[in-house]
């Protein structure tokens, strides 16, 4: 048998005696089993470098969200979890491991598992899956539609006993009455149904079963489950607004609005029309003047030059909004709606949960003796949220201040409850004016017709 040869250093570098040497550099020595391979000093400085790059570089609302109510940890979003990946200098590779298609069911089902690497070098794994017969994919809030147009807006019921159902042309309709007990409306199936359009959620679905295991196993790799955590966006009840408050609830949309607004931008707002007369007190009083004693006393003495002057602190003053006290009446709130439309109407949000959310809510509404389309609509304009934008939503969302107990009951608060009423009374008496104006039109017409003939 031939002995083995060592190769010379001319075959070590490469043949051309170059002097460079090809050898492998020696292995760091093993690590224990059981000892910590960083030691607390650099466990500390890792921990406090992803604390920066979270405060500094990661936008609320965008690349994390409110978590689980009762917890301090924030929900980690898609974006977040790509800027994760980018600051580690990690890779994302998507692997399906099982799947369900059923085209009869139908049953649309995905499971991935994404393995994060790091040149090549594997650093965790974590499983998602996603199907179809989740609530926010299997069921959607049928509306009553025109039996004749099919507009879901302009049908309206009539207030007048015996009046019937019209379809409101003021709102694109065609203009048709139908009797109260027509069984083209009566007969409608309306209400929680089955999602008719379950194969447009295909993609959706799969999509989100790699999201799923993506989220999961970047919290894995880089360690960051002290600050994150996931999947909170899909549960009920879940509030993407930008803020990891979790005592702030719907009652003061318009104050998050203005503590979110640039300090330039806030002397732009106005504050509701205020009473003359107190408008007038203010000023005698900016100005050092007291009014008549309502005692009959002796009038105060009026300050002059910096006397009695009320020292302001340091820095730039803020203009802040201040808002009537709840309940609000229906046509501020959608005025302060509005707004919340304009300035989200570009912001990056994940829509099916965020939609999800509003359909939940509307039913929560419904519960209660009240018509989410008209409530929806008087605020926002569109009545079915399929058809509103990412403003219009998180604007409703924000507003609808619903609760959830431990056993998962939906409640709503008393002063959203009241300024939902207060709505479908304002749509109620806008209808009825319309439709007087509208029969006392039709009459004129008719009468004219007579007096032509």
């Amino acid at each position: 048998m031939n002995d083995i040869q060592q190769p010379t250093p001319s075959q070590v570098d490469g043949g051309e005696g170059t002097g460079q040497d090809l050898t492998p550099a020696p292995l760091p020595p093993l690590v224990p089993i059981g000892m910590p391979v960083l030691s607390g000093a650099e466990v500390e400085k890792r921990e406090n470098e992803i604390r920066t790059f979270i405060e500094e570089h990661m936008v609320d609302g965008e690349d994390y969200g409110p978590g689980f109510p009762g917890s301090k940890k924030r929900t980690l979003l898609n974006p977040g979890a790509d800027k994760l990946l980018t600051f580690f200098g990690l890779q994302y590779n998507p692997r399906l491991v099982d799947k369900v298609q059923d085209w009869n069911g139908p049953l649309f089902y995905y499971r991935y598992r994404a393995e994060i690497m790091r040149d090549g070098v594997f650093i965790a794994a974590a499983e998602g899956s996603c199907n179809t017969r989740e609530s926010k994919y299997r069921w959607r809030q049928a509306p009553r539609v025109c039996p004749l147009c099919g507009k879901t807006e302009a049908l309206k019921k009539s207030k007048k006993e015996g009046e019937g159902w019209y379809c409101w042309a003021k709102l694109e309709g065609c203009g048709a009455t139908f009797r109260e007990d027509d069984p083209g409306i009566t007969e409608q199936v309306v209400g929680r149904v089955e999602n008719p359009d379950v194969f447009d959620q295909i993609n959706t679905v799969e999509k989100m079963a790699q999201k799923r295991a993506k989220v999961a196993g970047v919290i894995i790799a880089t360690a960051t489950s002290n600050f994150f955590t996931q999947d909170a966006e899909d549960t009920p009840g879940y509030d993407n607004r930008p803020s990891t408050n979790d005592s702030s609830t719907g009652e003061d949309v318009a104050n998050s609005l203005e503590r979110d607004r640039p300090a330039t931008k806030t002397s732009q707002n106005r504050a509701p029309a205020r009473n003359p007369n107190n408008a007038t007190k203010g000023a005698e009083k900016a100005s050092g003047m007291a009014g008549t004693p309502r005692d009959g006393g002796a009038a105060k003495k009026p300050t002059t030059g910096t006397e009695g002057a009320k020292k302001e602190p340091p820095g730039d003053k803020v203009q802040t909004t201040k808002h009537p006290p709840r309940p609000w009446t229906p046509g501020y709130l959608r005025n302060r709606l509005n707004e919340v439309v304009d300035r989200s109407a570009n912001a990056t949000v994940e829509m099916d949960p965020l939609r999800g959310r509003v359909i939940d809510k509307g039913k929560v509404i419904e519960r209660e003796g009240c018509t989410p389309a008209t409530v929806f609509g008087y605020l926002v304009g569109p009545t079915d949220p399929a058809a509103m934008n990412v403003g219009q939503l998180i604007a409703l969302d924000r507003w609808l201040d619903v609760r959830y107990g431990d056993d998962g009951t939906a409640t709503i608060q008393g002063d959203t409850l009241e300024e939902c009423k207060r709505i479908e009374y304002e749509v109620e008496l806008i209808e009825q004016r319309e439709h007087e104006e509208g029969i006392g039109a039709m009459e004129d017409y008719e009468n004219s017709q007579v007096g032509d003939r």
